[in-house]
């Protein structure tokens, strides 16, 4: 009986963190310009990886599931007050859902938190894309895949990226007593975190820098890189290895690759599918997720040292290529319906 109260409150809270998580993701993208999304994305990275210390303390401190479980319910529910209080719904939202009154309304009080000497009432929407001509529904969106093949494609070209970055990403963090024998699961979590947090400071001025698709590109085959120089079996001593240096580096790579993604789909999907992009792509992301510390704990035993490193860097070097067919967002505004997402793909060429 336990055991199914267990996974009845483990699907609860598990499908909680990720409506709450996402949706506060998208609110807060849609609420950022241009200028500093990219230093927007990499904070909420570092308020990620400030979870880590609590993770760890409450694993360490009870022995027992039932604290463990409330203990992490308070701690959420603290931390998403927010989310019910104080945030603002995005007007974009509004906007592709024909509620005029209510995008003015988050204008208003929008302008609000500003010192602009803004008259919202005053202000005229003009609907220039014809969203009003839309019904924005689930059926509606599927059809926009047909109707707006560049949705698809896009979409096919992200699909990958997901898969595979979680993959590589909770592989690492689940497979530390593997990697580095001597570790137990709280240390695995402690480099993880140190992982993450590199990655964070490293992330705002690379993809600053090299842009969203280059710096996929690019990280994806230093990934690949990494995992193929792990291959070399070289003890460095207290049960460190070659392997376990490169997978802490391969980690912060990957973390890196990870904040892209999220940054990325954010900018690449319409406000009309932005949740939908993000919904297929976690939940590949998720099958990703299990995949990823079997690939890093049984796949080696079960066959030679070599394949599960082999099969990483063959991954993302596919990441990588699926990179190379989607757009640089770095310098556009947000798009919100299929029609804006199809006049931006025009001119676009297959460089890196």
């Amino acid at each position: 009986k336990q055991w199914y109260q267990r996974r009845v409150a483990i699907t609860a809270g598990g499908f909680g963190d990720f409506v709450t998580f996402t949706g506060t993701y998208i609110l807060m993208m849609e609420l950022t310009g241009i200028k500093y999304r990219t230093s927007v994305n990499a904070f909420q990275g570092l308020t990620w990886v400030a979870g880590y210390p609590f993770l760890i303390a409450t694993g360490y401190l009870n022995y027992d599931w039932n604290y463990m479980f409330l203990t992490t319910a308070i701690l959420a529910l603290v931390c998403n007050l927010h989310v019910y209080v104080f945030l603002i719904e995005s007007p974009r939202f509004h906007l592709v859902n024909n509620d005029m009154k209510a995008a003015k309304k988050s204008l208003k009080a929008l302008a609000a938190l500003t010192t602009a000497d803004l008259d919202v009432d005053e202000i005229e929407i003009v609907d220039t894309e014809k969203v009003n001509d839309r019904k924005q529904t689930f059926i509606q969106q599927l059809k926009d895949l047909w109707t707006y093949p560049v949705l698809l494609k896009e979409g096919l070209c992200l699909a990958p990226l997901w898969f595979c970055i979680n993959m590589f990403y909770y592989g690492f963090n689940f497979a530390w007593d593997m990697i580095l024998p001597s570790a137990s699961l709280y240390l695995g979590f402690v480099m993880g975190g140190v992982g993450e947090a590199i990655a964070c400071c490293l992330s705002m001025p690379v993809i600053q820098f090299l842009g969203r698709r280059r710096a996929m590109i690019v990280f994806q085959c230093l990934s690949a890189l990494v995992f193929l120089i792990a291959i070399a079996d070289v003890d460095l001593g207290n049960d460190w290895g070659l392997d376990s240096v490169l997978s802490l580096i391969g980690l912060t790579t990957v973390s890196i690759c990870f904040s892209t993604v999220y940054l990325w789909t954010s900018e690449i999907a319409p406000t009309s599918h932005r949740g939908f992009a993000f919904t297929f792509g976690s939940g590949l992301g998720k099958f990703g997720g299990f995949a990823g510390p079997y690939v890093f704990n049984n796949l080696g035993p079960a066959t030679t040292r070599a394949v599960p490193w082999i099969l990483l860097a063959v991954l993302s070097l596919l990441c990588a290529l699926a990179a190379v067919f989607l757009i640089e967002t770095g310098d556009k505004e947000l798009t919100h319906v299929p029609a804006e997402v199809q006049e931006r793909r025009k001119g676009f060429r297959y460089r890196i």
